[in-house]
């Protein structure tokens, strides 16, 4: 083999030396100093082969980004690339030449282009010219070995991984309202407050069957859900703000609250992504594939009954949204529920009016789906009449009964209403006695101090105060609980039925 000395000519001194630094991820950067530094000593190596330090240029752009992601840019390598292919580098110098590019496709572009235009690949101890065919067999196994020792690192990685998985000990991420405990593993959140609106949110699910039914609930309520603060993980602090719709679907998807321990929900590994998703960073697999699924695993807020009855709900309605194409709530009282006479597929209810006040139940899948004419349209108002009539006339013999089930209900709903009222003002109760008791302990010589913690109870007290004031409101537009004269109108309304149905008040979607 040629001296490493020799294989440096004056050609490749007239262009520039080139040290590319890199490491593979932020946290490596963080903690790993000694390697930067190492890649950035490089400059000398490059001043004794004879390179001046003028013609030395650091490419460090590349500093916690993974040449193994195909999801990730280089611009680094991008614009090292482009300097070769322009004849501009002499030498690249690197702590191991086979970690310039963890890619095959990159690393014998690089071969290639670096061979075509002369350029020199130079780590710690070695000088390579890929013109030659001793060096360029070299360079490729080594890039071939660089490779498979990625890959194989990533493998056994991921099957250790997936072994603590099956054994359901691995730390996953844990939705609000579930805790990991080092001596129960996995259980719900001590927080009180936290447990009960968890568990509201699946009950006005169950109650209502709409993702916005629960969000205008809670609404109306004018009650919060909590999520972890931003960048914390598992133990850090909850933050209340208002529920979304996007937080209620993420809920009812996640199986760990019917108890079930899953890993694998969501993957990177190029080997488990769909061809057509391949180049998204993250993808969200099918259950099917979810490589883990422990069920009863832990105690869960509902059960897996529960949790698979939901997915099938929200799979039919996401399939009916898309096929209609129209909106599904409002006055129509037979809304996903109403099948065609002639060819028995199901109706949609069509909308029109300034209020959507006017329904028309139409049969048209076989116009959208083939160009075909539309099975039939049908007057809703007489419809829902109809119907409407017919139930009434089913209920009358168990008035008696259902008002008592009905003045049930209302005051089981009104009770965990107050509940959650009251969790709310023991949390800003609490927060305001430690803030007090905080000023109460701290010198009151020192006012730079104390004048800070004296702010803080008053806000606090301020809080309190506030959340006081809602509840107030909340008690006079909606109380919360119900008193004999209540209950004997409720028992009055509920045993006279047509009187609550023909109401203007009452909506086709309440009466069922």
């Amino acid at each position: 083999m040629t001296p490493s000395s020799a294989k440096v000519q004056l050609d490749h001194l007239r262009r520039l030396a080139y040290i590319y630094v890199r490491q593979s991820d932020p946290m490596q950067v963080r903690q790993h100093h000694e390697s930067t530094l190492r890649q950035y000593d490089l400059q000398a190596r490059a001043r004794s082969l004879g390179w001046v330090p003028e013609q030395i240029v650091v490419l460090d752009e590349d500093l916690g980004r993974s040449a193994t992601d195909l999801t990730v840019t280089r611009s680094g390598f991008q614009k090292l690339l482009t300097e070769v292919a322009l004849g501009r580098v002499g030498a690249i110098f690197n702590l191991e030449v086979s970690r310039l590019a963890r890619q095959d496709s990159e690393w014998h572009r690089l071969v290639e282009v670096a061979t075509l235009t002369g350029v020199l690949l130079i780590d710690e101890h070695q000088v390579y010219d890929p013109r030659l065919p001793d060096d360029r067999l070299m360079l490729g196994l080594k890039g071939l070995l660089s490779s498979n020792e990625t890959r194989q690192m990533g493998l056994r990685l991921w099957q250790n991984k997936l072994r603590k998985a099956q054994r359901g000990e691995l730390a996953i991420p844990l939705p609000i309202g579930l805790v990991f405990d080092p001596v129960q593993g996995i259980r719900q959140d001590p927080d009180e407050q936290v447990r009960a609106a968890v568990s509201l949110l699946f009950e006005r699910f169950r109650l209502s069957g709409h993702i916005s039914g629960v969000v205008h609930y809670f609404q109306a309520q004018s009650l919060q859900f909590p999520k972890r603060a931003r960048g914390a993980w598992q133990d850090g602090p909850v933050v209340w703000g208002p529920l979304t719709c996007q937080r209620v679907h993420a809920a009812l998807h996640n199986p760990l609250y019917a108890g079930a321990y899953v890993y694998g929900r969501i993957t990177h590994r190029a080997e488990a992504k769909p061809l057509d998703r391949l180049q998204q960073r993250f993808v969200r697999l099918a259950p099917t594939a979810w490589p883990v699924v422990l069920w009863d695993a832990f105690p869960g807020y509902i059960s897996r009954s529960e949790y698979e009855a939901n997915q099938t709900w929200l799979q039919a309605h996401r399939w009916q949204q898309q096929l209609s194409g129209r909106r599904q709530d409002g006055p129509a009282l037979l809304s996903g529920m109403a099948l065609c006479g002639r060819c028995g597929r199901r109706l949609h209810p069509c909308y029109s009016g300034a209020q959507n006040q006017h329904v028309t139940y139409v049969c048209d899948q076989q116009q959208r789906r083939y160009a075909q004419a539309t099975c039939q349209r049908i007057p809703g108002q007489g419809v829902d009449q109809a119907v409407a009539t017919a139930v009434l006339a089913a209920l009358t013999p168990a008035q008696v009964e259902l008002s008592l089930a009905i003045l049930d209900e209302m005051e089981r709903q009104q009770a965990t209403l107050r509940q959650q009222w009251a969790l709310r003002l023991d949390g800003v109760h609490y927060a305001s006695r430690l803030a007090q008791r905080r000023y109460e302990q701290v010198d009151p010589e020192n006012r730079l101090v104390a004048r800070t913690l004296e702010r803080e109870w008053e806000a606090a007290l301020q809080q309190v105060a506030q959340l006081e004031a809602e509840f107030a409101h909340q008690q006079e537009t909606s109380p919360l609980s119900l008193d004999l004269g209540q209950r004997q109108q409720l028992l009055a309304l509920a045993q006279d039925l047509s009187t609550v149905w023909q109401a203007e008040t009452t909506s086709w979607p309440e009466s069922l």
